[in-house]
């Protein structure tokens, strides 16, 4: 919503909707799109930074998103995103590997993400073995 008119379309929206409004059909969409959104959506990180700072650098909410992008978008676009997010094209790079499961960031996330086990994932689904030391040569010619 960007203006106050937005708002009140909402609000009249939300008015009209009643218990039991919706058809069986209609039901079994909405129940399909959220099966979507969390087949895509593996870690429901919103981006709220209250993780941060890491400790180590690491860019929590950057992993996730990449991490998810990964399903949405598919492997090569996640890896893109992560290298990106983990500052891998620029010398000082902070991989999800560089955690060291201190759960600092765990303490204040709202929506109770077990961060430590969930970048485990990420360095598994996104950062093969031979990532780190590929962009670390191929960082030399690019300079």
């Amino acid at each position: 919503m960007n203006e106050a008119s937005q708002i009140a379309q909402n609000v009249a929206a939300a008015e009209r909707a009643l218990p039991g409004a919706m058809t069986a059909d209609e039901l079994t969409v909405v129940d399909e799109v959220v099966r979507i959104f969390n087949d895509i959506n593996k870690v429901p990180c919103t981006g709220c930074n209250y993780c941060m700072p890491c400790p180590k650098g690491l860019n929590i909410p950057g992993c996730f998103s990449a991490y998810n992008a990964s399903y949405a978008l598919g492997w090569y676009d996640g890896v893109k995103q992560y290298v990106l997010c983990s500052g891998g094209m620029g010398g000082d790079t902070r991989w999800a590997s560089d955690c060291i499961e201190c759960g600092a960031c765990a303490k204040h996330c709202p929506q109770g993400i077990a961060i430590p086990e969930e970048l485990k994932r990420v360095r598994k689904r996104l950062q093969p073995a031979i990532l780190p030391p590929a962009l670390k040569v191929g960082s030399r010619f690019l300079r």
